[in-house]
């Protein structure tokens, strides 16, 4: 098998490739990115460009399976580039996939796709609504692409299409914006949501993403391990927390996002405002996916890799 993943220098993809690596009937990984990212085995071939304007097509050329990683997370000052990148970058791989020949497209959604919602008290399957925040950059161009996603499907039903949309990873390597929300003396968080965030072990993801390639099923898949309160999360790094109500809690994330005092604005507080509930039982039942490590493990290895950085 030949795979072709794009955003190789990412968290997401740097979690997947070495499953990919050490799986024999893995005999090519190509990566795409505007940057190298440092990997050396064998299987790997770089190529360097980026998705809104390199030969996405050539890249694609003689590949089984497609990986879409290239995606803006971590939060930038330039929104419209982040939406030329998750949304037109999208399209234009996608376009690729159908061009080159490929049979396999597998892609980096997020549950973000759901938004952030009140009311949500039993788990949410895959079935559940895509209503992605409009104020929250992140969670909008993933609902975008999952709708590009559902339009190449009906256009093309010789292609699988695969979408596995993690919760948030944490691990040693966390490189994202979870980090970023601890990394203040306080800790202020939403009042309105006080069970925390859903959180999946980094290692656990990368593992989805990889049956998910290998498998070939169609459709959406839930990965998480469960959910973390912030009371336990605050224990954990041994800092105060305070929960102040969203209306104040925006504005001020805003605020400070501006003036350079804070890594996030309100739009990544927009999807802590209201819990996540997550049914996983299809990942389990079709890609034989389940999470070898709870929310709270995977927490403790990433306070304990910030002790050695």
């Amino acid at each position: 098998m030949k795979a072709l993943v794009t955003g190789t220098s990412g968290y997401v993809a740097r979690v997947t490739l070495p499953y990919l690596f050490r799986d024999d009937e893995v005999t090519l990984v190509r990566g795409l990115d505007m940057r190298e990212p440092g990997v050396r085995n064998p299987k790997f071939q770089f190529i360097r460009g980026d998705v809104r304007t390199c030969d996405l097509q050539a890249a694609a050329h003689g590949m089984d399976v497609v990986v879409h990683m290239a995606f803006i997370v971590s939060e930038i000052r330039d929104k419209k580039a982040i939406h030329e990148i998750n949304v037109n970058g999208t399209k234009r791989v996608l376009d690729a996939v159908r061009a080159a020949g490929v049979k396999r497209f597998v892609a980096a959604s997020s549950i973000c796709a759901y938004g952030s919602r009140p009311g949500r008290e039993a788990p949410m399957t895959e079935e559940a609504k895509l209503a992605g925040n409009e104020d929250s950059y992140y969670s909008r161009t993933k609902r975008i692409v999952e709708g590009m996603i559902d339009s190449f499907e009906k256009h093309n039903p010789g292609i699988i299409a695969t979408r596995i949309r993690p919760s948030i990873l944490c691990g040693p390597g966390t490189d994202n914006f979870f980090a970023d929300l601890l990394s203040g003396r306080v800790v202020f968080y939403p009042a309105s949501n006080p069970r925390g965030l859903p959180l999946v072990h980094e290692d656990d993801a990368g593992r989805a993403f990889h049956l998910a390639m290998k498998k070939g099923i169609p459709g959406a898949f839930n990965i998480a391990a469960g959910n973390l309160s912030y009371a336990t999360m605050l224990k954990l790094i041994g800092k105060p927390g305070v929960a102040v109500p969203y209306f104040l809690l925006k504005p001020v994330s805003d605020a400070a996002y501006a003036l350079g005092l804070s890594p996030v604005s309100s739009h990544w507080v927009t999807l802590s405002r209201y819990p996540f509930h997550l049914n996983c039982e299809k990942a389990e039942r079709l890609l034989g996916w389940t999470p070898r490590r709870t929310p709270e493990q995977a927490f403790r290895e990433m306070v304990a890799s910030w002790k050695t950085k």
